[in-house]
């Protein structure tokens, strides 16, 4: 098996996104490659790409093709899943395949984090 287990999270003293291993520290406190960040933002790569070539992490807001137009990013029961909501409740739908010629992820594009702007969830 080949694939690439990495990390990122946000240092706020930098106001800057760190990519790499994850150390995680008695107390709750975080490093990606021994740079301090926010634990609360640390998510991992999913090992998949979007439509345009950028990897999609833990955490990141997707836009789709979707009837619901935007998403979030979230491991659940093992597998990484697309977090949708249809303003009742929240349901899910895996992104990652065994098959790895089925890739879903060619509808999708990142536009930005729940870190960053989680209202972009609610927006049509």
């Amino acid at each position: 098996m080949n694939r690439t287990i990495k990390f990122r999270g946000f240092n706020r003293k930098d106001n800057k996104w760190f990519y790499g291993n994850l150390s995680q520290f008695d107390g709750g406190d975080c490093a990606i490659n021994d740079i301090s960040v926010d634990p609360d933002t640390v998510g991992q790569f999913t090992g998949l790409l979007d439509k345009n070539g950028k990897e999609i992490y833990e955490g990141d807001i997707l836009s789709t093709d979707l009837a619901i137009p935007r998403c979030e990013v979230v491991f659940r029961n093992g597998c990484f899943a697309l977090r949708l909501n249809d303003g009742d409740e929240d349901f899910y739908d895996i992104i990652s395949s065994i098959d790895e010629s089925v890739d879903k992820t060619n509808y999708h594009t990142i536009i930005d984090n729940i870190h960053g702007n989680p209202e972009l969830l609610n927006e049509k």
